[in-house]
Order: C-alpha cells, then sequence, then structure tokens
C-alpha cells in the first residue's frame, strides 16, 4: 500500500480476517488500513509499516510466521482452542517486522490487541503502538508473551524499541491499565532487546489500576527508557525486567566480582542498568528486577520519590558492593529473593548499608560476605531467614527495625544460624512467629541486643 492509498475492511471485532502472503515480495504498508474485524498479516518475507502507515482494528497481529489457512480456519492441530491472537507460528530465521508507523488497536471503549512476532522486531522513533481505552487498556506483544506464559507463541531473537517510539496501553478514563510486553528468548544468548521508548500502562484517572510493563531478554538495554504504570486513584502497577544478569551502575559495567564465594557474571554477559535510571522509573512504577543468575550493586542506588514504591530484587544472588538508600519522603519496600533463592552477599571490606525510611525488608535467602551490612528499616519490619545452607552470619551485622520476623528453616542442631558477629539488633520488636532455633542466637564481643519482646524460653 501506498502513502494516501485506504483499505476499508468491513466487519466488526467478532470476526477475523486473516491476509496470507504467498508470494516472495515483502509487505510495505505506507497508507491507511481500516479493519471492523481483528486483523491478521502474516508474510514469511518481511512486513514494514512506513511512517505514512497506519492500521486500525480492534486486534492487530503481524507475522513472519507460516499459517495453515485449512488448520486456522477450522482451529484443528495447533491451532485447536486457540484465539487468533496466539497463533501458534514458526519464524523463518530471517524474517523481519519493522514499525514505522501506527498500530490503534481499540475495541469499543476498551483498549485492544497489537502483536508483533518475528526473529527480528524493530520500532523506530516514530512507531505508536495504542492500546489505550477509556474503560481500560488493552495488550501489546512486542516479540513474545509475559514471562513467555504463551509458548506456543514463537520468540523473537532481535527486539530494538529506539527512543521516541511509544507503546501505550493505559485507561484512559476509568478501569485498569493494560499490559506491554518487549520480549526476545530469555535462554538464547544471542538475544538481545533494546527497549529504549515509552511504556505507558497507565490507571484511569477516575478509577482503576496502574498496570503491568515487561522488558525482557538475555541481555537487555532499557537505557533511556520511560516507563509509567501509575495510577492517581489506585494501585500503581509493575516494570519487570527479566534477563541473564544485572548489574547497577554509574557510567559502564565493572568487571566480574566475587561475591561471598558465589560467582558473578563479567560485564560482558550482563546488563547494565544506571542507578539514576533505576530511580528515575521507580518514581513512575515498582520494579521487579528478576536475573537469571545474579544481581550486583557496583554503585550507590538512592530513591528519591515522594511515593511509597516496591523493589524486588529476584536472583540467585544478590551481590551488594555499593548501599542501597532513601532521601524523598517516599518508603521504599525492599524485597531480595521471591522465586528465586534470594541470598545476599556484601563485597568489599567497607560496610554495606540498606535504609529504607521506614519500608520493609525482606531477605528470603542467606546473608553473608567479606563486608559489614546494616540493615535500617526504621519503623518497618525487617523478615529475615535463617536456612541450614548457611544463615545469617554477615560480619559486624547492625540492624535497625520497628519489628523483626526471624525465620529458621534449619533443623534443630544445625551448626548454624542467627549469628552477630560484632553487631548489634536495636530498637524492635520480635515478630508472632518468629522462629529461633535452641542455641543459635549469639553476639559476640559484648554487643547489644534491645528487642520490647519476651524470651519465654532458653536454651
Amino acid at each position: 500500500m501506498n502513502k494516501g492509498e485506504i483499505l476499508r475492511i468491513e466487519g466488526n471485532s467478532h470476526q477475523t480476517i486473516l491476509n496470507r502472503v504467498v508470494g516472495g515480495d515483502p509487505s510495505f504498508i505506507g497508507g491507511t488500513v481500516q479493519s471492523g474485524p481483528k486483523f491478521t498479516l502474516s508474510n514469511p518475507n518481511g512486513i514494514t509499516v512506513l511512517g505514512t502507515g497506519r492500521i486500525v482494528a480492534p486486534s492487530t497481529v503481524l507475522t513472519t510466521g507460516e499459517i495453515d489457512i485449512d488448520a486456522w480456519l477450522n482451529r484443528s492441530g495447533e491451532y485447536q482452542n486457540q484465539p487468533e491472537e496466539f497463533l501458534n507460528i514458526t519464524l523463518d530465521s530471517n524474517s523481519a517486522i519493522n514499525l514505522d508507523g501506527t498500530i490503534l488497536a481499540r475495541d469499543s471503549d476498551r483498549g485492544g490487541f497489537a502483536g508483533l512476532f518475528a526473529e527480528s522486531i524493530q520500532l523506530g522513533n516514530s512507531a505508536l503502538i495504542d492500546a489505550s481505552g477509556s474503560l481500560g487498556g488493552g495488550t501489546i506483544l512486542v516479540g513474545g508473551s509475559w514471562q513467555n506464559s504463551q509458548p506456543w507463541l514463537s520468540q523473537a531473537t532481535l527486539v530494538n524499541i529506539q527512543q521516541g517510539a511509544v507503546l501505550n496501553a493505559s485507561a484512559t478514563k476509568s478501569g485498569d491499565g493494560g499490559t506491554i510486553v518487549a520480549w526476545s528468548d530469555i535462554k538464547n544468548p544471542a538475544s538481545k532487546t533494546f527497549a529504549n521508548g515509552q511504556f505507558l500502562a497507565t490507571g484511569g484517572p477516575e478509577a482503576g489500576d496502574g498496570g503491568q510493563i515487561e522488558t525482557s531478554s538475555y541481555w537487555l538495554d532499557v537505557s533511556g527508557i520511560q516507563v509509567d504504570a501509575t495510577s492517581k486513584t489506585g494501585l500503581t502497577g509493575t516494570w519487570l525486567l527479566d534477563p541473564e544478569s544485572i548489574q547497577i551502575v554509574g557510567s559502564s559495567a565493572t568487571t566480574s566480582v566475587g561475591a561471598g564465594g558465589a560467582t558473578v557474571n563479567a560485564a560482558a554477559g550482563n546488563t547494565s542498568i544506571l542507578a539514576t535510571d533505576l530511580n528515575t522509573q521507580l518514581t513512575s512504577a515498582n520494579i521487579t528486577l528478576n536475573a537469571n543468575t545474579d544481581i550486583n550493586f557496583t554503585r550507590n542506588f538512592t530513591y528519591t520519590g515522594s511515593a511509597d514504591r516496591n523493589l524486588v530484587l529476584d536472583a540467585e544472588t544478590v551481590a551488594l558492593g555499593a548501599d542501597i538508600a532513601t532521601s524523598g519522603t517516599g518508603k521504599l519496600n525492599l524485597t531480595i529473593g521471591t522465586t528465586k533463592s534470594g541470598n545476599l552477599y556484601t563485597t568489599g571490606s567497607t560496610t554495606r548499608s540498606i535504609a529504607t525510611n521506614n519500608g520493609a525488608i525482606a531477605i528470603k535467602g542467606n546473608i553473608g560476605g567479606s563486608a559489614g551490612l546494616a540493615l535500617n528499616s526504621g519503623s518497618g519490619t525487617s523478615s529475615l531467614n535463617s536456612g541450614a545452607s548457611g544463615g545469617f552470619a554477615a560480619t559486624a551485622t547492625t540492624i535497625s527495625t520497628g519489628s523483626i520476623n526471624f525465620t529458621y528453616s534449619g533443623t534443630n542442631g544445625a551448626s548454624i544460624g542467627i549469628n552477630f558477629k560484632d553487631g548489634s539488633l536495636s530498637g524492635g520488636t520480635l515478630a508472632a512467629g518468629s522462629s529461633v532455633p535452641k542455641g543459635y542466637v549469639e553476639f559476640k564481643n559484648g554487643q547489644v541486643v534491645e528487642l520490647n519482646a519476651t524470651i519465654a524460653r532458653v536454651f
């Protein structure tokens, strides 16, 4: 389609039109497609939507995958019980989708669906995918699904969303923000996602919660990204980042670091995130850093926002070679480990600190390392685990908190427990349900413990 040309397809959102290119030429859309039915374009030779191109439909799927037309029509074989948005397709290894124009996905008053599936996908600096709606945001999938939750969708190897590109799944009046995913195969070392554009999944200004945004790949670049999953009246949504490993840096990645005996990947294999970028985006979304292996703080991170936020560090190992702090009025609720081990190790020789401005601190795994550790949750709760694989034994550990919840996951008689080496525990109450094994709470060198709690029995 050339610039200025218009293709109108009659129908409604309960219908679907499949446009299947069987020749050897790629598709170029420079004009406008106005489709009443859901619109699917399949061309294994590639698809380009030029800057003048525009696709308006309740649902738009662009794919370079081969689609078996008979099986698709009859919903048989691999297409059985699958909606057309989630076609089971096999991508050509050299296939590409380039979007410089606009996709408008809207189904009545709600955001619609937009999906781009190819081996390589690029959104230029003028690209716009708009799945916003007055009564709720829609869904935008680029390269894959949320955490690969629809595994029948073929995964991209390269996704490049340039600065200037906009993906919008917001609720514009009431209702929740939608879902945005920029994904390339997180298990393929060749996969890369450049998520440098603007990602919007805000809740409705009259009512509704913020949505969810995911940017994931084996290797991920989020420099210059702008995310917004806030809501004026409801809960703030989440931005999820899921690469192989992560370094929080100042200006450039560091070399490899040994963290309490754990191995941290060399800089070349890490996704590097500027501490300043992390702070900026945390003001407009709760953030989950979900690394397959490790998260390494090589630079001090300070949250400066005025709203309470949640920061989840989900990895086998979190290496703390710098401080985590707050300087604004908002609380920082910090969780280390949810689906993964969540072991926290200090690195270097200088005491590392975590201060959350009365936000809760929850550490799932073991605590250790070469440097001291100071945890300060103010009036918030500190939840710590002492497991049989290493326990709570950081050198010169100090904890200042409102409530302490110790959970012992080992067995009595194990050789570990809660061990303060030259440290102290002060200012808190021992939370109900805390479990401490007999004989394994130790304070060396006469340091103090101040707890507003009754010790029922000492072994």
